[in-house]
């Protein structure tokens, strides 16, 4: 007695793009090896459900007739002994996702190009009010995203990365539809502004103005008072501002905030000038108090960061402390006594006469002018040229000579210098 062959029950899923119950995609390239299995030796023919006799093999891909579910019955016959079985290969459709096309979503940058985008309305745009369907999300590596997504999701990929998105059938995952939607990370609106900005106490008040076209301006005070919705701002209290500026781009107000200071500087004002004078380093030093940043110059008109002067020649100076941002100015005049330590009276026209520097700055002076023995020679003003290194209308000897000099205000000083022929 011959065996019958075995047959195995097949069902194909389809998907329906149109809810019509009807699938192009039915895959039939594999049936015969589900129906018979292992088994050599079988031939294999199908029939519709009215009993007529379909090709075979079965059209790859097949379009069912009819909708839904459609039974085809699928006979394993042994080719050797005739004996047969019947099954059934039923062809199933399944609808597949209907889903819409999703517009970019904008987020403004909180820095490095990263932002929080709002996907809570993904899902409902994404498929409306079907139900029964699955849906995953994944980047452009094909890595898997959480679904849903948070509500805040943040980009992974600076400025801008695509989402890839897959809706299935939850019954049948084979029926699926894939989209994909764009996130775009909106620049902050930016501005140039000050960290600090400084007006002299003079001056009433401070104009920023500014042409750029934002939708919206703010400038606060450090009290929380708004100065201005303009985009000019007038500042007449020192204190710590903030300015918030909004621009709408892509549909998304993203606003950008700059703290900045003013800054009221009162004038200089020169307390003390120190000085040293009769030395081999002779300096000024300019003392000014304000809260301002200073320069200073002992000839009006070369300015330096240093307040100090070394190394300098007596004479009449012209001590001056100037704001850096020109909240005013500051002078005194100095003296600075000094000396010639050598002259020599040789009547070339140069260096031929003897005089205390800066001494016309003290009319009232007088140098008196001694040998080594304390012998008195001549007495000179302020107001002479000098010593010309005779006594009686006879030329002194090349050695060396004293001083002595009285300025006033206690400002007495005695030394000696040598006369070289």
């Amino acid at each position: 007695m011959n065996e019958l062959p075995t047959a195995h029950a097949v069902e194909l899923i389809g998907c329906d793009d149109n809810t019509d119950g009807i699938s192009e995609y039915f895959d039939t390239s594999g049936v015969k090896a589900l129906i018979t299995g292992n088994q050599v030796g079988m031939e294999l023919t199908y029939f519709d459900e009215l009993g007529n006799q379909l090709p075979h093999p079965l059209p790859n891909p097949y379009i069912n007739t009819l909708p839904n579910r459609e039974t085809i019955t699928a006979r394993v016959t042994n080719s050797q002994s005739g004996c047969f079985v019947e099954t059934s290969l039923s062809l199933i459709t399944s609808v597949q996702p209907q889903i819409n096309s999703l517009a970019p979503l904008f987020a403004c940058d909180e820095g490095n190009g990263k932002a929080s985008f709002n996907t809570t309305n993904i899902e409902k745009k994404l498929i409306g009010n079907q139900s029964g369907l699955t849906i995953s999300y994944f980047d452009t590596n094909g890595t898997a995203l959480p679904s849903p997504l948070p509500a805040d999701f943040q980009n992974t990929t600076a400025w801008s990365q695509h989402i890839e998105v897959r809706v299935e059938n939850a019954n049948n995952p084979l029926c699926y539809t894939e989209t994909g939607f764009d996130l775009i990370v909106n620049l902050k609106p930016e501005i140039e502004i000050n960290e600090i900005y400084t007006i002299c106490d003079l001056e009433p008040s401070l104009e920023l103005r500014y042409s750029d076209s934002f939708d919206s301006w703010k400038w606060q005070y450090e009290d929380g008072s708004i100065v201005s919705t303009n985009s000019n701002i007038t500042m007449e209290q020192e204190g710590d501002y903030i300015l918030t500026i909004g621009k709408t781009k892509n549909g998304v107000r993203c606003i950008n905030s700059y703290a900045f200071e003013l800054k009221r500087s009162a004038p200089p004002t020169i307390e003390q000038v120190a000085f040293t004078d009769w030395s081999n380093n002779n300096y000024i030093e300019i003392r000014a108090s304000g809260d301002g940043e200073f320069e200073y110059s002992i000839d009006g008109i070369n300015f330096q960061n240093s307040n100090l002067f070394q190394f300098i020649a007596g004479g009449i100076y012209n001590a001056t402390v100037r704001d850096k941002k020109g909240c005013g100015t500051d002078s005194r005049e100095v003296v600075l006594m000094d000396y010639k330590k050598v002259f020599t009276p040789n009547g070339d026209g140069y260096n031929d006469h003897w005089q205390i520097k800066g001494i016309k700055s003290f009319p009232n002076a007088k140098i008196r002018i001694y040998d080594r023995y304390g012998k008195f020679l001549k007495q000179i003003t302020a107001q002479s040229v000098g010593w010309v290194g005779t006594f009686n209308n006879k030329q002194m000897p090349s050695t060396d000579y004293w001083f002595h000099v009285n300025l006033g205000n206690n400002r007495i000083y005695k030394n000696h210098f040598t006369l070289k022929r």
